[in-house]
C-alpha cells in the first residue's frame, strides 16, 4: 500500500503533467491486472488484501481521470494545461469497467 501512496504522491500529486500521469496510469493498470488475475484464479483476499485492492481501484480512477482532463481546475493542476477550460471540460468524467 505504501507503493501506491508513493506513486500517487509523486506522479499524481499537486503538480501534474502528461508524462507523470501516463506513468502512474501504466503502473496502476499493472497493479489492477494483478488483482483481477488473483481473483479470477480463485484466490481469496483477506481484509488487508481487500484494502489494497480498494486502494488500487481508487488510484486507478483518479489517475485515469487526471490524465484525461486536459485543463487545470480547483485542486487538479496540470503544468502542461495551466488554464481552466469551461468550454471543453466543465463536466463530470465517468469511467466504466
Amino acid at each position: 500500500m505504501e507503493a501506491i501512496r508513493d506513486l500517487m504522491w509523486r506522479d499524481v500529486g499537486l503538480f501534474r503533467e502528461r508524462a507523470s500521469l501516463h506513468r502512474a496510469v501504466a503502473t496502476v493498470e499493472g497493479m489492477w491486472r494483478e488483482v483481477e488475475a488473483h481473483i479470477a484464479a480463485g484466490g481469496a483476499l483477506d481484509a488487508e488484501g481487500w484494502r489494497a485492492a480498494n486502494l488500487v481501484t481508487v488510484a486507478r480512477l483518479i489517475a485515469r481521470a487526471a490524465e484525461r482532463r486536459e485543463e487545470s481546475r480547483g485542486a487538479h493542476y496540470r503544468d502542461d494545461y495551466p488554464q481552466r477550460d469551461d468550454i471543453h471540460w466543465k463536466r463530470r468524467l465517468t469511467d466504466v469497467r
